[in-house]
């Protein structure tokens, strides 16, 4: 208890200096979606033969006004408004106006890090639906799942993050140097969330993605070494 207590009186200040800064985009694909529909629907109005071409044109700016406002506006303002932060001691998450979320190096597992594809599908496995804290996955269709301190709610101790970005593994490269900087055994971590990369889909409720959540008494799974590593 003295040690849960002493990480949830962290603040971004004794993570020390600001490393790296990632920010969750919507992609492409997600913005491509609306995109059509919003041509589909400004053509429908534009050619169906109803009122002249004054209503026809206030017809496709409701349409495309609606979207901007409704769609467009709120998602990119939340995207980089929410930055995930690597620091020298730790991660810090969410906008700066904001109470941040700590998680400190010490309390992260190098092995419990992977790589996962179509992101918003996560939610569909019952390993995520109890201890998942999801941190903008809706936008991106990967990002990073690290095993660390539950600083959101602190039950259980250590929780599954839900990193979302379009650029996973330069997360985990960011974090993996970080941490080795700072002392911690995290050699490799990079690559074995590659290795170790999933991809979550909804027609696969119940299969296990990754391993177990740690225990509050459980070691660290760690990054296994090869031979030459030793």
């Amino acid at each position: 208890m003295p040690t849960i207590d002493r990480y949830v009186r962290l603040g971004r200040r004794d993570m020390g200096k600001r490393l790296k800064t990632f920010r969750v985009f919507p992609t492409w694909k997600r913005l491509g979606s609306i995109l059509l529909l919003n041509a589909v629907l400004s053509a429908v109005i534009w050619f169906f033969p109803w009122g002249d071409w004054a209503t026809r044109l206030t017809g496709v700016i409701g349409v495309l006004s609606c979207t901007a406002g409704v769609y467009y506006i709120p998602i990119m303002l939340t995207a980089i408004s929410y930055k995930q932060r690597v620091h020298e001691h730790g991660l810090v998450l969410g906008p700066r106006w904001l109470q941040p979320l700590i998680i400190p190096w010490e309390t992260i597992d190098p092995g419990r890090v992977h790589i996962v594809d179509n992101f918003s599908a996560a939610g569909h496995h019952s390993e995520f639906n109890s201890i998942k804290r999801s941190n903008q996955a809706g936008l991106a269709d990967s990002g990073l799942a690290l095993n660390g301190f539950n600083t959101a709610t602190w039950d259980p101790v250590f929780t599954y993050w839900l990193l979302g970005t379009h650029r996973p593994e330069k997360l985990a490269e960011a974090i993996e140097k970080a941490m080795v900087q700072a002392g911690y055994d995290a050699q490799g971590l990079a690559a074995n969330a590659v290795r170790t990369r999933v991809r979550a889909s909804r027609s696969k409720k119940g299969t296990a993605l990754m391993p177990t959540t740690r225990g509050p008494f459980d070691p660290p799974l760690g990054v296994p070494h090869s031979p030459a590593q030793s």
